[in-house]
């Protein structure tokens, strides 16, 4: 399966999971990242979010998995559903919506 294609099934997964009808097209930029991990304010990250106006996502090559990018994603459909990527993890999309 191409990357695209890849990225598009876990994105409308995601969405279907929490229940966002209409989302937004996919954000414009998904990539992944040759290091291990990534700089973030805990230290190293296995992936990062940026909201508007970038939306975009950045995922460590080296940590990279399904469940992880469907994390990053659900950080930017709370971003569209609710104003906020809930960078504290607390909605619970994070914890029924990768599987």
């Amino acid at each position: 399966m191409e990357p695209f294609t890849l990225i598009l099934i876990a994105y409308l997964e995601v969405a279907q999971c929490m229940g966002i009808e209409h989302p937004r097209p996919l954000p414009p930029e998904v990539t992944y990242s040759p290091v291990e991990g990534l700089g973030c304010s805990f230290g190293k990250c296995s992936g990062l979010y940026w909201g508007p106006p970038l939306r975009k996502i950045k995922i460590a090559a080296g940590r990279a998995s399904l469940p992880l990018l469907k994390h990053e994603l659900i950080h930017d459909l709370l971003q569209q559903r609710d104003g906020n990527p809930d960078r504290k993890h607390r909605d619970p999309a994070f914890g029924e919506c990768i599987h």
